[in-house]
């Protein structure tokens, strides 16, 4: 199997200076920080998404486990977002529960319920 690999090209501002300023390349740096932080967000509401499908179920308001579906929230992926890949949808989910337990231990049990992160 061929492993695809990635060349990152900081590209020059303009053809007369082939070498980009210190100016140039911290633009472009910062451009990609911001895409990055958005990609990382988007992840993490995902998986929020996610936690609380989890939690509407165990309330009964979804129907996901014993309450409709056997097979639980990969079937519920399946059967109401069937274009999502579920190794991906619970890859997502696993961070945003870990990014979840840290949140909890940072601003402590009590705060935590009042404000959960899935939530928030």
């Amino acid at each position: 199997m061929k492993t695809k690999t990635t060349t990152i090209i900081v590209s020059p501002v303009s053809p007369v200076s082939p070498v980009p300023t210190d100016h140039d390349l911290g633009n472009q740096l910062t451009a990609q920080y911001h895409r990055a932080v958005s990609g990382m967000r988007e992840v993490l509401l995902f998986g929020a998404m996610l936690m609380q499908i989890e939690n509407l179920s165990t309330r009964g308001h979804v129907s996901v486990g014993g309450r409709g579906l056997k097979g639980g929230l990969s079937d519920w992926l399946r059967t109401h977002a069937p274009e999502i890949r579920r190794p991906t949808a619970y890859r997502f989910l696993g961070i945003t529960k870990a990014v979840a337990a840290e949140y909890d231990q940072i601003v402590g049990t009590r705060i935590a319920k009042k404000y959960d992160l899935p939530t928030l």
